[in-house]
């Protein structure tokens, strides 16, 4: 059944899903209450003011390991980055440097870095045609990152225990790498 967010009049709310969005005390940005527990540290607002991010919850879906016209859009997309010579200085991945450093993350700027540039480089070194199709859902923040120039990330809710929170890191968190699934890295 459809119906409206009470608190803030937002678009249609679907209850069955299990979210009501709201704006947040400061009315700066729309809140989803989710069946998943997901936040974001005020350190990352406080850093970074006008921060805004977008959060998708998918349930049900598969993550098929092909995907022909997926993978095209992706190939084009490199390829039209290789053509236009885009690279790390451009001005928006140069804000996400800024970011990074307004929420104080630490370490060396060439390991605390926005994940796109990890792409970006191998696409400006002529390597994008080696950035692999991993699944579905790799391919789409891939795909979305290479658009508009901005960090993504993807993680499978099912296989995480506790809250999932954005913020700087700790130093103790550790992650299972999608090439890798039986490795358990930390940054």
């Amino acid at each position: 059944s459809a119906g409206s967010c009470h608190s803030c009049g937002s678009g249609p709310v679907f209850a069955s899903t299990g979210w009501e969005p709201h704006f947040d005390a400061e009315r700066t940005q729309v809140v989803l209450v989710m069946p998943v527990a997901y936040s974001a540290d005020a350190a990352i607002f406080e850093g970074v003011p006008g921060y805004r991010r977008i959060v998708l919850l998918a349930e049900g879906c598969t993550n098929p390991l092909a995907n022909a016209a997926l993978e095209s859009e992706m190939r084009r997309q490199i390829q039209q980055m290789e053509e236009d010579k885009v690279d790390i200085s451009n001005p928006k991945i140069e804000a996400w440097f800024d970011a990074y450093k307004a929420v104080k993350i630490k370490g060396e700027r060439s390991k605390v870095q926005p994940g796109v540039t990890a792409l970006m480089r191998r696409i400006a070194k002529g390597q994008g045609d080696k950035i692999p199709f991993v699944n579905a859902v790799v391919a789409l923040t891939n795909l979305v990152a290479l658009k508009h120039l901005s960090p993504t990330g993807a993680f499978d809710f099912a296989k995480i225990s506790g809250p999932v929170v954005l913020g700087p890191a700790q130093g103790d968190e550790s992650f299972t790498p999608i090439a890798n699934p039986k490795t358990v890295a930390t940054p």
